[in-house]
């Protein structure tokens, strides 16, 4: 279920803007049983509207009751179709998968890839090695075990530092680091354990900029450096402030890009701040635990007062400090965590997780048009874009996904003869989130049967063969008609000639009995 607003985080949108732009009519041929596909290659379509006409009118207003009645009218006929919009969406199909030993309280916590291999490690902190493949994944069979204090509750994290080849592996109790270019077979591998992490009741999350960040609750967050591959405990930040406001940390997750530090408060919500801590503004929201984003696009979990959790997106405006709430999603998943990429956001529940577009402003979008993609995994903790597949890693397996993008399109088609007319509208989104460009016009559908058996061909061809079987007949009577005809004639002649011979023979005996007188 999606709710597009939720009393307490209600917030007033700029002023949304739509431009319209009529674009040329068209015509379109096909023959029956032909598909005809038309508008998928359009950039940033974010929805197709279509309404079928007795004519072109261009004042005509529709409504979205009429859309609807189109698309379960076309959707309802048989044989003799026509055209329907497809609205955009997700296809996630599983790919392959290795299953990996756990049980209740020993699991897999945490996935970093780094090439073609892949790192996992268990919340005991026994690591092991997966090399992954086009086609397939394969586990190897050497582990390493790292010497650290734990319990089931032990949650470790991978922070991945390309400048100095290195892999941290931090948790509670402190961290370690191994070498990102050597394999957990090879006799050169070494684990450093002489390193600055501090100790914590728990640890949330990890950044890399810079510097390191690590969230670690009520604790604050710890700033680590590092030079010439050395690092370097520098502080704990226990708070933040600007003029209006200061803010003791409850750090539940942090995250940043070149410019700003995000900081996720269980209490305040989302800080924006500058990597010199000072609080330039926040997006305010209570029992917020988890949070991505994608440029200027926010994904926020927190917990409402029902103590169910729900998911925000919320569109940050960083030259004029101001944010926006945009979708809100609740009740469709138990959401716990989530992961944002360039084209959609992952939700993640309990088993059951959620693809959905992001970046559009709620005005601009139809929800009977939504399409959302769902897909079960139990217990998924991490997941990772690599070329063009989704890894996922749960407590016992690690599974490949196939994500495919399907755009908006009209798909048109028929198995019988018919003409049409379509009204179209386009709704095309936009750099600024708040402009969307609605481009429309109408387009003449014609479906014919050019094929050499078609109804047509058929009827001429039935007249033909009916025309023929006539002749056949009549010549056949014809023939009959002439036979029995000779046969007449014949009879006729034959009784002549008869005749003619008697005739002649009683002439002859007349001749002969004068004879004889």
């Amino acid at each position: 279920m999606l709710l597009l607003i939720v009393v307490g985080l209600v917030n007033s949108a700029p002023t949304p803007s739509i431009k319209n732009e009529k674009i040329d009519n068209v015509q379109h041929r096909i023959q029956v049983n032909e598909q005809l596909r038309l508008y998928e290659n359009i950039p940033n379509l974010v929805g197709i509207n279509i309404y079928r006409r007795d004519q072109i009118k261009d004042d005509v207003v529709f409504t979205e009751e009429d859309f609807q009645k189109l698309q379960q009218e076309e959707l309802l006929l048989e044989g003799e179709k026509g055209c329907i919009s497809s609205q955009r969406s997700f296809k996630i199909d599983p790919y392959y998968n290795i299953r990996i030993p756990n049980n209740a309280s020993i699991f897999y916590t945490d996935l970093l890839i780094v090439q073609n291999r892949a790192l996992i490690i268990r919340n005991d902190f026994q690591l092991s090695e997966v090399n992954l493949f086009s086609t397939s994944i394969k586990k190897t069979n050497t582990q390493r075990q790292i010497k650290m204090t734990h319990n089931q509750f032990t949650f470790p994290l991978f922070l991945h530092n390309p400048k100095n080849r290195q892999i941290y592996i931090i948790s509670e109790q402190g961290g370690v680091a191994i070498s990102d270019s050597i394999s957990l077979s090879e006799n050169n591998f070494y684990i450093e354990t002489d390193l600055p992490f501090q100790k914590r009741r728990q640890i949330y999350n990890v950044f890399l900029n810079e510097k390191i960040y690590v969230a670690a609750g009520s604790e604050g967050v710890d700033v680590y450096s590092y030079e010439d591959s050395k690092l370097k405990y520098e502080s704990s930040l226990k708070s933040i402030s600007n003029s209006k406001l200061h803010i003791y940390l409850n750090a539940y997750d942090i995250g940043g890009n070149q410019d700003y530090l995000f900081i996720l408060d269980h209490q305040y919500g989302l800080l924006i701040c500058d990597y010199n801590f000072t609080l330039l503004f926040t997006h305010s929201i209570q029992q917020a635990h988890n949070f991505d984003f994608y440029k200027n696009t926010f994904f926020i979990v927190a917990e409402a007062v029902t103590k169910q959790d729900f998911v925000i997106e919320v569109f940050v405006n960083f030259t004029d400090q101001t944010s926006f709430n945009n979708m809100i999603y609740i009740d469709s998943v138990e959401y716990f965590d989530l992961r944002v990429y360039e084209k959609y956001a992952l939700l993640i529940g309990n088993d059951v997780h959620q693809i959905v577009y992001h970046s559009v402003y709620r005005g601009f979008i139809n929800p009977v048009l939504a399409n959302d993609v769902f897909f079960n995994q139990y217990y998924l903790y991490e997941a990772i874009q690599w070329q063009d597949k989704l890894i996922t890693l749960s407590r016992g397996e690690l599974r490949t996904w196939i994500v495919t993008e399907q755009k908006s399109n009209v798909i048109c088609s028929s198995s019988s003869e018919l003409t049409q007319i379509y009204q179209v509208y386009l709704n095309i989104s936009q750099e600024n989130k708040f402009e969307l460009l609605k481009k429309h016009h109408a387009f003449q559908l014609y479906i014919k049967d050019n094929s050499i058996i078609n109804k047509e061909n058929i009827q001429i061809v039935g007249i033909i063969f009916l025309t023929l079987i006539a002749c056949v007949w009549i010549g056949v009577i014809v023939l009959y008609l002439l036979r029995r005809k000779n046969v007449q004639l014949l009879k006729i002649e034959n009784q002549t000639k008869k005749l003619v011979e008697e005739v002649s023979r009683d002439k002859e005996g007349v001749g002969m009995e004068l004879t004889q007188v």
